[in-house]
């Protein structure tokens, strides 16, 4: 039990003296901690530390690739990107915010697509960055 107790406490201190001699810039170089696949820091480091640089994002991720807007006070929504057809609804009026799925040009007008069959001119929003 002596022999045992004697390995365990060597090898406790061996490990120490490893951990303390690592710097925390050294610890954090390339963590994998933010999303599968993707490193938070570039392989090489300077004296101040390692070089961090953004991730890409994922292709099908909801974040990295989402537009989001606000629409206009009484904006009307179309069920395709035309004037020409009946609006579906109007918004009324407050702070609207939405999430741009695409956009298109037809005719020299851009039009935002907020859902499925809902389409917005682009008089009525005004794109925003995301927090």
């Amino acid at each position: 039990m002596v022999r045992f107790v004697r390995y365990a406490l060597i090898i406790v201190i061996l490990l120490a003296i490893y951990f303390l001699r690592v710097s925390p810039t050294e610890a954090a170089e390339c963590s994998r901690y933010l999303l599968p696949g993707s490193v938070g820091c570039d392989a090489q480091s300077t004296a101040d530390g390692p070089i961090f640089v953004s991730p890409d994002a994922i292709d099908d991720s909801l974040f990295g690739r989402r537009i989001y807007a606000r629409l206009a006070d009484n904006a009307n929504i179309y069920p395709q990107p035309s004037r020409g057809v009946p609006p579906v609804r109007n918004v009324g009026d407050g702070f609207l915010f939405v999430t741009v799925n695409y956009w298109e040009k037809i005719n020299g007008e851009t039009w935002y697509q907020i859902n499925n069959g809902e389409f917005v001119h682009e008089d009525d929003i005004l794109q925003l960055p995301a927090s």
